[in-house]
């Protein structure tokens, strides 16, 4: 049996399920803060959601809806943080954020995860803690840790 069977069999998949639903409102919560920070309010929804993957098969997680309202121009903005799962390569989990024109990845990278280390993806040796990061897509990008900052150019990018 591989590496990877026996590290998933041994892992205590409830346990990472839970983490991983934690994450969730960690996120939403920092979202909302720091939109907070930029001038907006935010009205969240949860969506209950069941998710179809990992050595489970199906577990329950929340998707949260998040509703712009200030005097910017995201006025009226509508945010989805879907929840993608607690078990991605490469990552601990990954969310996706869907906006009105696109939509956009963040996992939780390790500082000394898999990627990061990866000869062939140079990128990921911007992942310098283990935390939520932007995944951002083009050749010439790199992940971006979550922050007011990265927020704002994210929400910007997806609305």
């Amino acid at each position: 049996m591989d590496d990877f069977l026996v590290d998933v069999q041994e892992e205590d998949v409830a346990g990472k399920i839970a983490w991983y639903n934690q994450q969730l409102v960690v996120v939403k919560d920092d979202f909302i803060r720091w939109l907070g920070e930029l001038g907006y309010t935010v009205d969240a929804l949860e969506k209950p959601v069941t998710i179809y993957q990992g050595p489970c098969e199906r577990y329950d997680s929340v998707e949260y809806q998040l509703t712009l309202h200030g005097d910017g121009e995201l006025d009226g903005k509508k945010l989805r943080l879907l929840p993608r799962g607690a078990w991605w390569v490469g990552s601990l989990g990954m969310i996706q954020l869907f906006g009105r024109f696109g939509d956009e990845m963040i996992g939780f990278f390790q500082k000394d995860g898999v990627l990061s280390n990866a000869p062939d993806a140079p990128d990921y040796g911007y992942v310098t803690e283990d935390a939520w990061y932007w995944e951002k897509r083009g050749i010439d990008e790199h992940p971006a840790r979550l922050s007011r900052d990265t927020v704002a150019e994210l929400v910007e990018y997806v609305s």
